[in-house]
């Protein structure tokens, strides 16, 4: 039951069906146009119901957003209707300006004629007016310097674009063929955090720091490879050789020191396993033990550089990729969705290309997946 000063409401729309949300059906209450659909959760719904403007939850932002937030282009509700299943809605709105954030009134501003989608609408603002410095057709994409780097620079150049880069201390490296591509070297565990924030549109960078970091960002595609090659590697549990451990049990009160903090205390709490501390490390992990810690957490290979420090893997916690990320607010642009997704699909192809990882891989039982693990 919705209840306020005005009205109560005595029946929801059925939110159970579609993972939370119901889809709305968006109409012009004077002309019957169809200005667009977008979906609802029940947050959004009752934002729109006692606010008198249309809200919805944004799957591409990931957020309740208010139509017209930014634009000033809202969505006044005159009438709500809901299906006898209650599974979807139907609002009629006055509608400020357009719909379509390309300057349309509807986002249907297209028509199918003999295999041809062809534009039958005519814009009615101006974007740029509308959206100030987010409507541009700059990507900024962030890309890993260190042990990712050379990889890197190597699927672009398979993706097709023309890299200068004078300097190798020089971190903005110019797409010459592609200038609305603007590349930002970081680290690669910066690179969640910059994108996430929206400093950045998107970046390429490994899925073990995305779910490490716990930043908010949408995951569009998995390259598949690593700093060698095309193939995964294992974030895993080491030990010195002497010492016996046959179980995770076995980890019980011990110290880890690890470059993973986040992710390695997740899988200890999934596994109900409590060790006397967790030390982050920066750097050169395997150094740790056994002076201030007994095992490490890190990414491992071939073993070479775990049997040079005396120790040896024990159990992998999951494996690791290179992945393309996106911020959510860039890619709820349609603008800035459409580049990135061509960007995606050129990487995507590219990333076939790269050649596979020549070294012989430690085979380990890896018992988790690092996103699985990150949602613990």
């Amino acid at each position: 039951l919705i209840k306020s000063k005005k009205m109560q409401i005595t029946e929801y729309p059925n939110f159970d069906l579609l993972e939370g949300h119901v889809p709305a059906v968006i109409q012009d209450y004077e002309t019957g146009e169809v200005l667009m659909i977008g979906y609802m959760n029940p947050e959004a719904w009752e934002a729109t119901i006692f606010t008198k403007k249309v809200h919805y939850y944004s799957r591409k932002k990931r957020r309740i957003w208010l139509k017209g937030e930014q634009s000033g282009h809202y969505q006044f509700v005159k009438q709500v209707f809901m299906n006898c299943d209650r599974t979807s809605l139907l609002i009629k709105v006055e509608q400020i300006q357009g719909a379509c954030d390309l300057g349309f009134k509807s986002c249907f501003y297209r028509t199918l004629e003999d295999g041809q989608w062809v534009t039958v609408e005519t814009r009615v603002f101006n974007p740029q007016d509308a959206y100030g410095k987010n409507f541009s057709e700059n990507i900024t994409l962030g890309i890993p310097s260190g042990s990712l780097e050379k990889m890197t620079f190597n699927l672009l150049r398979l993706a097709g674009y023309e890299i200068e880069r004078e300097s190798d201390r020089l971190y903005q490296p110019v797409v010459e063929n592609e200038p609305t591509i603007k590349l930002l070297m970081a680290r690669a565990n910066e690179l969640p955090t910059l994108v996430a924030q929206g400093d950045l549109d998107a970046a390429i960078t490994g899925i073990d720091v995305v779910m490490e970091t716990g930043n908010t960002v949408r995951i569009v595609s998995d390259l598949g490879y690593n700093k060698l090659g095309l193939g995964p590697v294992v974030l895993a549990f080491a030990a010195p050789v002497e010492k016996k451990i046959q179980h995770l049990a076995d980890l019980e009160n011990a110290r880890i020191a690890t470059a993973y903090p986040h992710l390695t205390q997740k899988f200890l709490h999934q596994n109900a396993i409590s060790v006397e501390k967790i030390i982050p490390s920066m750097g050169a992990t395997e150094g740790k033990v056994p002076l201030i810690a007994d095992i490490i957490v890190d990414l491992v290979e071939t073993g070479a550089t775990l049997k040079a420090n005396g120790l040896k893997p024990l159990w992998g916690i999951c494996e690791t990729t290179v992945h393309f990320i996106t911020s959510n607010e860039a890619w709820g642009y349609t603008w800035k969705r459409r580049s990135m997704e061509k960007i995606a699909n050129k990487l995507e192809e590219a990333a076939r290309k790269l050649p596979r990882n020549p070294k012989k891989l430690l085979e380990l039982n890896v018992l988790s997946s690092c996103k699985s693990v990150s949602k613990a």
